[in-house]
């Protein structure tokens, strides 16, 4: 048995073991947690959260301020003026603006959650036009920025803490990127690529020292205007595909955090050396596979687009029957046994536990004989006659979508011979370009709040104007007013409104959602502090690491 974690990385450094790559590192365009990771250590927003979840000023001076201004509703927030970049540069009022509006013309993610409030709706693809009136409603005021919306947004402030991320202006245009005129947006609208990608110069607490793409490492510099002098000098994040692997490195003394699996909390857990430290309930679904309404009629999955073994037609699952087929013949339980080691949450979908109390409710059983009826019933029998050719898709390094995909592969074959079923892996930046490109029937993945309020996930999720809903050909009439009810809803009704929206998504069957993994924090015992920053699910808050007081 290993005593104790050896002392193989140096004292300073904390060496952080994860296994997806990293894709980007441009504040405005990373939304995966394997680019949110490094992103929110390197870039700060206007506001943060505490320990409690409640938000703070960070570059702004002061909360923002709303006021009603005739039709609209101005949002005041004022701006720090003893902010510097990472290579010295002041942060100034128009660097801030520059920095909102860029993130309004870089990714139709970004974009989508900034129409919600400036033009009081999502989009599921930013145009030029939309583009233009979002920036035009983001301005320079004598204080800070002013943001205009047409109606109140009660989540802005959540939003803001996660989505306000601010870059130099001057520097990124140096770098070949936007240069902030208006007129220009067309030119730099959704580019598939940025200087930003591998370059950074931010606010926060780390700056990029190195990333060597061969060896999957990246490493950062704490910088010297970070005033908490007791965080780590420097952080190295390693890309690490085996959980094995990822273990065995935490074991040994080669690594300071390992992201591993449920399924390896015993045996860590026999072993001197390492800190298992259970985590608050997270703002994430994980897994939920995202069924397809409205496939792609060109893509691979689709086959003859016919019912038969060789392929589906392209909107199959927009019947209620056979999106209910696929939770019926999910094996509940033996997920909990095999994937989550018998510890898990009840989410209600599409709400984490935080936004919605976890239910208390017996899991869900194993019914082929109801699944098998409800295939039977789907496109009046049209789907059982004939039989169908069902991909799904899941994510290659994550063990608990791997075992989800196998069981659902399972429960189908079972329901009926005529169900020929195929499980493709891939990683995760493939992965995300079949589930938006609406070229997946069933895509096994997780989902992190973009922001940290129940909203966030009804807009992200089933909202038709929003990205991905548009992408799997959700649009149901209910959710949709549900959803415009929560937009503006005062905190008392919230709730009420919140749960009315899981019960519509339960009965419709828009998802398939096993029990939620509970997490822990997994790192060497020379450490002890490790927080989540801005209580974001998978990304660490990298100066939160402090030697444990027996080390010192």
């Amino acid at each position: 048995m290993i005593d104790s974690v050896s002392s193989a990385v140096p004292a300073s450094t904390v060496v952080i073991d994860v296994f997806d790559d990293v894709p980007t590192l441009d504040p405005h365009r990373g939304a995966e947690s394997a680019s949110r990771h490094p992103i929110l250590n390197v870039y700060e927003s206007l506001l943060g959260l505490d320990a409690t979840g409640r938000p703070f000023p960070r570059l702004a001076a002061a909360l923002p301020r709303t006021e009603r201004r005739g039709h609209e509703w101005e949002v005041l927030v004022p701006l720090r003026d003893d902010v510097r970049f990472h290579d010295g540069a002041a942060m100034t009022i128009d660097d801030v603006v520059y920095s909102l509006r860029r993130s309004m013309i870089t990714s139709d993610m970004a974009a989508s959650l900034w129409a919600d409030p400036l033009l009081g709706a999502p989009v599921s693809r930013v145009t030029e036009e939309s583009a233009i009136e979002m920036a035009r409603r983001v301005t320079a005021a004598s204080a800070g920025v002013l943001l205009r919306m047409p109606a109140p947004f009660s989540p802005l402030n959540a939003l803001i803490v996660q989505w306000a991320l601010v870059v130099p202006q001057a520097w990124c245009g140096d770098q070949g990127e936007w240069d902030g005129d208006l007129s220009s947006i067309p030119r730099f609208l959704r580019p598939s690529s940025t200087a930003l990608d591998s370059e950074c110069n931010g606010t926060g607490p780390y700056r990029l020292e190195s990333w060597n793409r061969a060896s999957r490492e990246l490493s950062f510099r704490r910088t010297e205007y970070e005033s908490d002098t007791d965080a780590p000098e420097r952080i190295v994040l390693r890309s690490v595909d085996d959980r094995t692997a990822r273990e065995g490195d935490l074991l040994d003394g080669t690594c300071d955090f390992s992201v591993c699996q449920p399924e390896s909390r015993e045996r860590l857990g026999d072993l001197n050396g390492v800190v298992l430290e259970k985590l608050p309930e997270e703002w994430g679904v994980n897994p939920i596979a995202f069924i397809n309404q409205r496939l792609d009629p060109g893509c691979e999955a689709v086959g003859s687009g016919k019912w038969g073994p060789d392929g589906l037609p392209p909107d199959a699952f927009s019947d209620v029957h056979l999106r209910r087929m696929l939770t019926l013949c999910f094996d509940h339980e033996r997920y909990v046994a095999e994937a989550l080691d018998g510890e898990y949450l009840n989410h209600r979908a599409p709400f984490p536990a935080p936004a919605l109390p976890a239910v208390t409710t017996p899991l869900p059983k194993l019914d082929i004989e109801a699944a098998r009826a409800e295939f039977e019933q789907a496109w009046d029998g049209q789907a059982a006659r004939e039989g169908c050719r069902i991909v799904i898709y899941t994510h290659t390094a994550n063990i608990s979508r791997q075992i989800a995909a196998e069981l659902l592969a399972d429960g189908l074959r079972a329901v009926s011979y005529r169900i020929v079923v195929e499980i493709i892996s891939l990683e995760i930046g493939p992965l995300m370009d079949v589930l938006y490109a609406g070229a997946g029937p069933v895509v096994w993945m997780g989902w992190a709040g973009d922001f940290l309020h129940p909203y966030a996930f009804a807009s992200a999720l089933v909202d038709a104007r929003a990205p991905l809903p548009a992408a799997l050909g959700i649009d149901d009439p209910v959710v949709a007013q549900l959803v415009r009810s929560a937009r503006g809803a005062v905190q008392e009704d919230e709730i009420a409104i919140y749960e009315r929206l899981a019960e519509r998504v339960a009965d419709e069957a828009l998802f398939l959602v096993p029990p939620g993994k509970v997490s822990y924090l997994t790192y060497s015992d020379r450490w002890e502090g490790v927080r989540l920053k801005n209580h974001v699910p998978n990304v660490l808050d990298f100066t939160s690491f402090r030697p444990r007081a027996t080390n010192r």
